[in-house]
Order: structure tokens, then C-alpha cells, then sequence
């Protein structure tokens, strides 16, 4: 360890609540302080400490070779000589509309998945005669100690927008063996879905498909003996196919799934699954009826979600400080998923749909990132969206053109106070986002498909 590592440690411990002998500090890996690092700086971002949160999420990066998020000095945005606010706010102008021109007279960048379909081919018609029945989870973990599930208002009530004639069960009881899980109450919930089943003969099944199932938990086996009875399709939904580590699920679900859907661009499950052919990469519908234009927008920027996850906690910080500082009506909201904390699906829409920006975080673990429901929610609910820099959201809509990607403290920063002074600005970029939306990602548009898939018609 060189003599510059060891003082680095030694001044980044002195930060930290933790006593450690002088003589342990050569002992302690990079790993495990990381780790430590990371905790401290959630612990005083949940103690309100953000002073300090910040220092130690500084140090946390730097030691994480991830300087340039803090780096002071990097030019925002790679606008060179923007070294000041008033510098960065003219060159950023510029860049706006310079964006804005491209995408206007040439279409360009245009967005991945709309060159991945044909949007001219033939859709199903008569969703209408199609009964499709929803097995998914109430709950975040199987508890009604958590916040809801957003796949009622993102899957079945879109679905019932389209036409479809939709029915629900709750696999709470009888899902995710890992989270509160008894195996009597899953024998008797299996129980009551088979009867369900049996007496309202879906034509279609929507199944959450994000786990390993057990033995005593809904699995293919089950769905797959009543698939042969009735004989009614399986659509797969694998929320989390960003990753390598979700291919397990995609194989054992296959099984039984004519679909698995995702909305991951470009997801290395196609070269990892053992049938690629079933994966059905699709946007994501949004619930017009939840998420849609308001005119009373009483505050300037929100975020309501959970906080422990990636760089979150950093980003929270240095959001918060900043809407202090320019006094900015807001509401961000961390929450660790408990109910009494996070709010219902219809009192979360309401603070998203009146705010003029929303933040939203793509970081997972190390270097995974990850599209959520807010991008959607946001961008067709007319609210400029600040997004922490990703790979997926320009597959489906245009960057600087339909939202605002960030990637440094300084953009963030800079971008916060941008727009809220340039809110005219902030209009037009919502405006523009909700109008895409509306013409290229309606729940019509995507459950045609995606069932015309499911049928071979596509």
C-alpha cells in the first residue's frame, strides 16, 4: 500500500463514526471501506446531516475511481469555458436549441426502439373480445407493510385502456418464496387463482415472472397444467432484465411463457437465456388516468421513491442543498418502501403530476443501471425530467429534446437552477416529451402488439 493510499485512508476514517487503531488502517481493504463509506454517507443523509453526507459520499467516489462525478473542474455537459454558472447558462442555451434544431430538421438521434418495429405492420384488432387476467403483487415484498405496486396502474389498467377486458389476482400470498412467505397460505391462494381461473377462462394470463419460484409458490408447473386445460396464452413480465444475474428467471418462466416482456434495451438476456425467441422487448404503458398533463403545478421539483440504492443517496443530497439554497418549493421524499413513509400510487401521481421537475436515478449496483416507471410517469405526465445518465432512455426518447440526462454534481446542480429560472424552457421540453409520448407509446399502440406477438400475427 503506497504511502499516498495510507494517508488517504487515514484522513477519510477521520470522517468517519468509527474508532479503528492507527495500526489496523493497513489491514483495512478497499472493498470494506467502500462499504463503510457508503454507510456513513446514508446514515447522515437520513440523520439530515448533508454537509457531511456530501463530504463522505465525495470521498466515497473519489476512492471508487468515480472522481469526475465531483470534479469541480470538469466542464458541465462538455461545455468548455462554462467554468461559472453565468457561462454555463448561455452555452447551455445554445445547446438546447441546437439539439432541438437536429432533432427537428433531421430526426436525429431518433430513439432505438421505434427503428426496432415496424410501426406500419398490421396490429391486432378487437382487443375488445380479448379477457386477460393479471397475476401480480399488491405489495413491494409480499406486505401491506410496504408501498404498492405500480403493475396494476402501469399493466391492467392500461390494459383495460386498450380495450381489453381485464380481471386481477393478487399473488401476494402465493409469490417471491424469498419475502414473507408461508407455504399453507400459497397451497390455499394457488387454490383460490385455479378456481378463478376455471371459472372466468382468461384468454390471456399476465403473470410477474421478476423471481425463482419454488416449489410451493406459483411456478411454470402449476400455471402450465392449467395452461394445458384451458388453454388460454402466458405473457411474462421480468421488470428487472438489465441484467446478467435475471437470465435464471428468464429460463425457468419460459417454460410456460409464450412471452416475457421487458422494456430492457439491448438486454443481455438474448445471449444468455436458454429461449431468446421468447423475450419481447416492448415500452412501457403509463395510465392516462394517473399520469397526464396538469396546469396547477404548485412545486418546483419532486422525487418520492426509495433512497438505498446506487448512487442515490448522493444525487438526494446534492438535489436537497440545492433546492435549499435557490429556495425551491419541493418535495423530496426518501423512503425505504414502508407504507406509513412512501405514498399510495394515486397521492404519488398527484405530487408528480404537480411538479415542474422530476428527478429520477438509474444507478443499481456497481456499474448496472436501470430504466424505472418514473421516466414514463414523468414524460407523459408533462413534468420536465433531470435523469441520471443511462443507456436506456435514449432508446426510447431524445435526449436534451425530451428530457435532461445528468451525469456530474455540477450538471445536476447547474440544471436545477437552469431551469427553474428558465421554466419556459422547462414547459417546452414537458410539452414536447408528453406530445412523443402520446403519438408513439399509447396503451393502444402497446398492447396491440405485444398481444399480436402473443398470437403470432407480428
Amino acid at each position: 500500500m503506497t504511502l499516498r493510499l495510507m494517508e488517504f485512508i487515514r484522513r477519510v476514517y477521520a470522517s468517519l463514526d468509527t474508532r479503528i487503531l492507527p495500526g489496523r488502517m493497513v489491514a483495512v481493504g478497499k472493498d470494506q471501506l467502500l462499504e463503510q463509506l457508503y454507510a456513513e454517507g446514508v446514515r447522515c443523509f437520513e440523520k439530515g446531516k448533508l454537509k457531511r453526507a456530501l463530504r463522505t459520499f465525495n470521498e466515497y467516489l473519489m476512492l471508487n475511481q468515480q472522481s469526475s462525478i465531483v470534479d469541480s473542474k470538469s466542464p458541465p455537459y462538455g461545455l468548455e469555458n462554462a467554468s461559472s454558472y453565468g457561462d454555463f447558462e448561455k452555452a447551455f442555451a445554445r445547446l438546447l436549441d441546437e439539439r432541438l434544431r437536429t432533432w427537428t430538421t433531421n430526426r436525429e438521434p431518433y430513439p432505438r426502439f421505434l427503428l426496432n418495429i415496424d410501426t406500419e405492420k398490421q396490429q391486432l384488432r378487437g382487443l375488445g373480445e380479448k379477457k386477460m387476467l393479471f397475476i401480480i403483487p399488491q405489495y413491494i415484498m409480499n406486505s401491506s407493510k410496504a408501498i404498492e405496486c405500480d403493475f396494476q396502474d402501469h399493466f391492467m389498467e392500461t390494459a383495460r385502456t386498450a380495450g381489453l377486458r381485464v380481471d386481477i389476482f393478487f399473488a401476494d400470498g402465493c409469490s417471491y418464496p424469498d419475502f414473507n412467505f408461508d407455504s399453507g397460505s400459497s397451497k390455499a391462494d394457488l387454490g383460490l387463482l385455479s378456481l378463478k381461473i376455471s371459472k372466468t377462462l382468461p384468454d390471456l394470463i399476465f403473470v410477474d415472472c421478476n423471481y425463482l419460484p419454488s416449489c410451493d409458490s406459483l411456478n411454470p408447473e402449476f400455471l402450465g397444467k392449467l395452461k394445458l386445460q384451458h388453454r388460454f396464452k402466458v405473457i411474462g413480465y421480468l421488470g428487472d432484465a438489465w441484467g446478467s444475474h435475471w437470465a435464471p428467471m428468464a429460463n425457468v418462466w419460459s417454460k410456460v411463457c409464450d412471452l416475457i416482456f421487458h422494456i430492457a434495451p439491448e438486454s443481455p438476456l438474448y445471449r444468455e437465456v436458454e429461449k431468446p425467441n421468447t423475450l419481447y422487448w416492448s415500452a412501457c404503458p403509463v395510465n392516462e388516468r394517473s399520469f397526464f398533463p396538469d396546469i396547477d403545478k404548485d412545486l418546483d421539483i419532486s422525487f418520492i421513491g426509495s433512497y438505498v440504492s446506487g448512487l442515490r443517496p448522493f444525487w438526494l443530497t446534492v438535489a436537497l442543498q440545492t433546492a435549499k439554497r435557490l429556495k425551491l418549493r419541493h418535495k423530496l421524499l426518501a423512503h425505504n418502501r414502508e407504507a406509513n413513509v412512501g405514498l399510495s400510487m394515486s397521492e404519488y401521481a398527484a405530487v408528480l403530476r404537480g411538479s415542474k421537475m422530476v428527478l429520477n436515478f438509474s444507478t443499481r449496483v456497481g456499474p448496472l443501471k436501470a430504466m424505472t416507471g418514473r421516466t414514463w410517469q414523468a414524460l407523459n405526465a408533462a413534468v420536465l425530467l433531470l435523469e441520471e445518465e443511462n443507456p436506456y432512455s435514449s432508446a426510447y426518447f431524445v435526449p436534451y429534446v425530451h428530457f435532461i440526462p445528468f451525469t456530474s454534481r455540477n450538471e445536476l446542480v447547474y440544471s436545477i437552477k437552469f431551469f427553474s429560472h428558465h421554466t419556459d424552457r422547462a414547459d417546452q421540453i414537458a410539452r414536447s416529451a408528453q406530445r412523443f409520448c402520446r403519438e408513439h407509446y399509447g396503451s393502444e399502440a402497446i398492447w396491440s402488439r405485444l398481444i399480436a406477438a402473443v398470437y403470432a400475427l407480428v
